[in-house]
């Protein structure tokens, strides 16, 4: 019989704070294309992935001028402690993490 507690705690990656730590449990109902970027890029169910950065759109334009078009495109920098990517907010959006333990 289980004596002790415990918590689940599922939460799209968009929703976490930078540092903290997540198994990707599946992707979300989205467009087949968001999914299918995600595949390519190596991402899948059961990996490990830490948020490292998380930008405000309009504060990283400011602060890099030369690179708006990625402060468009991307607000998320995740790492599974090898490799990183760039995310846009659908496909931040799109994984669903079961919290681990922050960095």
């Amino acid at each position: 019989m289980l004596t002790q507690g415990f918590t689940v705690c599922l939460s799209s990656l968009e929703l976490l704070n930078p540092g903290e730590q997540g198994i990707v449990t599946r992707f979300s109902n989205t467009d087949e294309t968001t999914i299918q970027q995600l595949k390519a890029m190596g991402i899948k169910p059961g990996m490990a992935i830490i948020l490292e950065k998380r930008f405000a759109q309009r504060a990283f334009a400011q602060a890099c001028r030369r690179h708006i078009r990625f402060a468009e495109s991307h607000n998320f920098i995740v790492t599974d402690g090898d490799r990183r990517w760039e995310l846009d907010k659908a496909m931040a959006r799109a994984i669903c993490v079961r919290l681990t333990h922050t960095k």
